[in-house]
């Protein structure tokens, strides 16, 4: 359904986005689970694997223009509560 979505609208989910991260410029986008992190795939053309548990293996961090992202697991994802905290201690690198 979200995928359904984000590919009927994906030109103006883009551009909305594209502009809101513009304007606000944040030094790091943490993105909360799987989908966000493919929205951010379509506005800023970097590469992903085909899920997030594969992507998180090969880099926990992603450089997309002049902005930071940090893909994390999504807090009520079935993962250990240590792997969270460790991921989640990353952003405090970027900050």
């Amino acid at each position: 359904m979200v995928i359904t979505l984000i590919l009927e609208y994906q030109q103006v989910i883009v551009l909305l986005l594209k502009k809101q991260i513009d304007i606000v410029k944040p030094k790091v986008i943490v993105t909360l689970g799987y989908y966000p992190l493919l929205l951010l795939l379509i506005v800023f053309g970097f590469k992903i694997e085909e899920n997030l548990q594969k992507t998180l293996a090969k880099s926990t961090v992603i450089l997309a223009e002049d902005y930071i992202i940090i893909p994390l697991y999504h807090s009520v994802a079935q993962i250990k509560r240590e792997m969270q905290l460790e991921m989640y201690s990353k952003i405090w690198d970027y900050i």
